[in-house]
């Protein structure tokens, strides 16, 4: 009997799994001073605060994942000026932090989901308000990689016994 020689065409399906590689959760602190503008009257009681923390981008490099962001401040206070009432002022705070890491690699990716945990304010005058705010960050950098998974035959010989197994492929969607 004579070697034949067969080639085969495979039928793949690429299958993409995300492996966390590290997690870390920090507090930082983020300080301003907001100057009141010259058009707008001065400060006599400050009623609230209200924060809303943005992440602008994550760079990762190898050992580390520096994120960026900002954190969105309205100011709502009593005017000392008589016959107005209450009045606002947005403001906008910059924070970073470094996640350090070895196994951190150029073309991962990260999540990170931050958080204004505790506001702190001093009124130093009528135009000049402190505040300090501590910011929670959970960082998630995670390893994408793809795998080629043969599932059939193309044409295959009908001498030709081929042996298959059934595998279930699960797709999860996560925003941790």
């Amino acid at each position: 009997m004579e070697g034949r020689e067969m080639s085969l065409n495979f039928k793949k399906q690429y299958i993409s799994v995300n492996d966390r590689v590290c997690q870390d959760f920090a507090q930082i602190m983020a300080e301003s001073e907001i100057i009141v503008n010259e058009a707008k009257p001065d400060i006599l009681k400050i009623i609230q605060i209200d924060t809303k923390a943005f992440v602008r981008e994550v760079k990762i490099s190898a050992g580390k994942a520096v994120v960026a962001g900002s954190v969105d401040l309205s100011l709502l206070y009593i005017c000392e000026r008589e016959g107005e009432s209450l009045k606002g002022l947005n403001e906008m705070v910059d924070f970073e932090h470094t996640v350090e890491n070895t196994k951190i690699c150029d073309n991962m990716t990260a999540n990170v989901n931050a958080e204004v945990v505790r506001i702190d304010f001093d009124l130093l005058n009528s135009r000049k308000v402190r505040v300090k705010l501590i910011i929670s960050l959970d960082t998630a950098v995670n390893s994408d990689r793809v795998f080629e998974m043969v599932y059939d035959v193309e044409e295959a010989d009908a001498n030709l016994q081929i042996q298959t197994k059934d595998v279930n492929v699960y797709t999860l969607f996560s925003n941790q």
